[in-house]
């Protein structure tokens, strides 16, 4: 059993070299240049607590989508239960 959290917005996306080069910062742990610190921050606590990470798509002209799918049950730092 997981839950899947999805936040996605019609703004304007980004190119490809756009997501690849924020895709390689979050997976590095590379802390952003001048925006995205809260993406940042919520990635890496994703990451410690789960042993998850954001998966981010997005298309230039169309908008990006963030998610992330956390397994129901307890976990070492809270119990997440699902229902439904």
């Amino acid at each position: 059993n997981t839950m899947t959290f999805t936040v996605r917005d019609t703004g304007i996306g980004m190119t490809e070299e756009q997501l690849e080069r924020l895709r390689f910062r979050l997976r590095e742990g590379v802390l952003p240049e001048n925006a995205g610190f809260g993406l940042y921050n919520v990635n890496r606590r994703i990451r410690l607590y789960y042993n998850r990470e954001l998966e981010i798509a997005s298309e230039y002209g169309k908008g990006t989508s963030i998610s992330f799918t956390l397994p129901c049950g307890e976990s070492d730092h809270e119990e997440i239960v699902c229902s439904g």
